[in-house]
């Protein structure tokens, strides 16, 4: 997670909320605030998580700013929504458009879905920052290049995953009703229009958004079934596979969706080893080799976190 991406995450929740707000009616503003503050909620609960895994240890200076920037993205996105969507229950002028989507219910579930989407989204960025990279950065335990306990980090590997395709399914979900909203929308103003409605025919709404997302849709089954089943590989484990003929042997640090685990070698080298073929690769559970730190930390943006002097104090209950 960035925090000038999350940043830009949460001006586009805050703007897609209150958006909804205005265009919709009472019933749009009651699905903003649920929205709003699920995802206040979320927040905190992450927050108060990460505070109570810290302890109230001290941070390094770039962690705190890091952390700063998260609540600050998080000000952002859900306060202001939430705010406006109650005033506007109660006060139907602040509706500016309400025919925008009362006319269509169509039109409202779907502009709905993708405001929701998101959030998602944005919440999937907060639970990497939270959860996921203070695991990793040793921020809260020691980092997986020093780990001793495996199946700790099985649970966050789990979890990142869990989070990964929960993401990506809501992204795919929303892209797809936006263009067969668009669809619809084509089809019923030019359906006296021979030519129009064949042309629109001959596509699918679904095609565009199998297209854009190929690298996520064709892992998403899997991730899906790897995240609720036993984890052939965990973050730290030593893997080794053959691609094109080459025999990769490192350590896994990292994993997504699209490109799946991320293993680095002992001379710095970085692959990527598909979460399709994950299975089949060979993994070694025993404590990682004691080059792993040094190559994690130049070649891993953050992974060095867990070597920088501890200079801000935290809160035992809540990281502002």
């Amino acid at each position: 997670m960035s925090s000038g991406w999350t940043k830009f995450q949460a001006l586009l929740v805050a703007a897609a909320l209150l958006l909804l707000s205005l265009i919709g009616d009472n019933r749009t503003s009651v699905v903003v605030i649920a929205a709003a503050g699920a995802g206040a909620l979320i927040w905190l609960l992450l927050n108060v998580h990460y505070a109570l895994a810290l302890g109230g240890r001290g941070r390094s200076g770039r962690r705190a700013k890091g952390d700063r920037r998260a609540s600050y993205s998080s000000a952002i996105a859900l306060p202001a929504p939430l705010i406006f969507a109650m005033l506007a229950v109660g006060h139907e002028r602040l509706h500016v458009a309400p025919s925008a989507l009362h006319d269509s219910s169509i039109r409202a579930v779907a502009v709905c879905a993708a405001a929701i989407a998101l959030e998602i989204i944005f919440l999937s960025s907060l639970v990497d920052w939270y959860w996921i990279r203070a695991w990793r950065d040793g921020v809260v335990v020691d980092p997986p290049c020093c780990r001793k306990d495996r199946e700790e980090w099985v649970t966050v590997t789990r979890i990142w995953l869990h989070h990964r395709w929960i993401a990506a399914g809501a992204t795919a979900l929303a892209f797809w009703g936006l263009v067969g909203l668009l669809w619809f929308e084509l089809a019923k103003h030019f359906s006296d229009t021979d030519w129009i409605a064949y042309l629109l025919t001959l596509t699918s709404p679904a095609l565009i958004p199998a297209l854009f997302m190929q690298p996520w849709l064709k892992a998403l089954i899997k991730a899906i079934g790897m995240s609720f089943s036993n984890l052939h590989i965990a973050l730290g484990d030593g893997v080794q596979w053959t691609d094109h003929g080459k025999t990769i042997d490192g350590i896994a640090y990292d994993v997504s969706i699209d490109r799946g685990y991320r293993v680095i070698e002992q001379d710095g080298g970085t692959h990527y080893l598909a979460l399709a073929e994950s299975d089949n690769a060979e993994v070694s559970e025993r404590r990682p080799p004691a080059w792993v730190c040094d190559v994690a930390c130049d070649v891993v943006s953050g992974a060095d976190e867990f070597r920088l002097p501890r200079v801000k104090k935290s809160w035992r209950y809540l990281i502002l």
